[in-house]
Parts: structure tokens; sequence; C-alpha cells
């Protein structure tokens, strides 16, 4: 019953128990290797996903900008990475960019 102690619920006649589970050793599944780059292809693919930059876009660009060690090293996170494919998107690779541009 809620906002009453456990003891009112059990009657002033019930005992308290307890139980303990014991959890024998794990069996350990090896993973597979993993390129290390794969989780920042597809971060980079996310962050793009919906707009009109491309993945390859959107990696040319922080390979351009020297952004890639932050996004490696995790100092670049999922949603700033998305905000700058936003902005990208955006300043350099929408249609309303490109009619600038010829102006």
């Amino acid at each position: 019953m809620p906002g009453f102690p456990a003891s009112a619920a059990r009657g002033p006649d019930m005992p308290v128990t307890a139980s303990t589970l014991t959890l024998g050793p794990c069996h350990k599944e090896q993973a597979e290797p993993v390129d290390p780059h794969a989780g920042l292809e597809r971060m980079i693919e996310i962050a793009s996903e919906g707009l009109t930059i491309s993945a390859a876009q959107l990696r040319q660009e922080l390979e351009a900008g020297g952004d890639m060690p932050d996004l490696t090293s995790g100092a670049l996170t999922t949603h700033g990475l998305r905000l700058i494919a936003q902005t990208l998107a955006l300043m350099k690779y929408s249609p309303l960019a490109h009619t600038k541009e010829q102006q």
C-alpha cells in the first residue's frame, strides 16, 4: 500500500523474511572486432539524415575544418554534430544557398 510502512501491510504477526539470490559466473561471449571508424560513419550518417547534405559531404566538411579529431575523441557530441550538419545543409547545400551564390 503506497504511503504506508511495509510492516503495516504485513500485519504485526507476520515475520519479515529475506532471500538471497546468488548468480553464477557468466558465460562471456567473444565480440567480433569492430572497425573503430564504423561508429563514426554511422554517427555522420545519422547526423545528415533528412537534410540536404549527404554523409559524404558532411564528412568532407568535418575533415576540411579539422573537426574529425573532436568527433573521434568525443569532444564533439552527437547533438553538436547534428547542429553542424543542419547549419551546413542550410548555408551550403540547400537550393536557397545556391540561389544566393548566383546573385
